[in-house]
């Protein structure tokens, strides 16, 4: 049976230094052994590459590191994904309904990425944190 590695946001492996160079780091080195195993059939082995770039200098530098047989486009989230993805990872009691619904419509028209909706939710509750400890001083 073969050996399946899942590489979750192999696009950050690539070197923001090297971008607009020919030189190759260790993340571009690896990635190109592993796609040169992927490619080749004497090795027992599968690669899947998980990325949110899709459409930029990344992408076409993972292109070009080797061989990519098959990809998987999957559309961004919507607002009402991101809703519920919010809803069901906080809950409603903590953030008022109307700011889950800014920052699903805020993602949603750009990235559609759900780590950033739940990023952006963290960072504004420990926000609020902070602000609710210095009017408790």
């Amino acid at each position: 049976s073969p050996l399946v590695l899942v590489l979750d946001e192999i696009d950050m492996l690539l070197s923001y230094s090297n971008r607009s160079t020919d030189n190759l780091s260790g993340g571009d080195l690896l990635i190109k052994s592993f796609l040169h195993w992927a490619s080749n059939p004497k090795f027992s082995f599968v690669l899947i590459g998980i990325s949110n770039a899709v459409d930029n200098g990344y992408t076409e530098r993972l292109q070009n590191l080797g061989k990519i047989s098959h990809t998987l486009v999957f559309k961004p989230y919507r607002e009402e994904d991101l809703i519920s993805i919010i809803e069901a990872r906080v809950g409603t009691k903590i953030i008022a309904e109307p700011a889950i619904k800014m920052v699903s419509r805020k993602v949603a028209a750009g990235s559609g990425d759900a780590r950033k909706a739940l990023d952006m939710t963290a960072q504004a509750v420990r926000k609020y944190e902070t602000d609710l400890s210095v009017e408790q001083r």
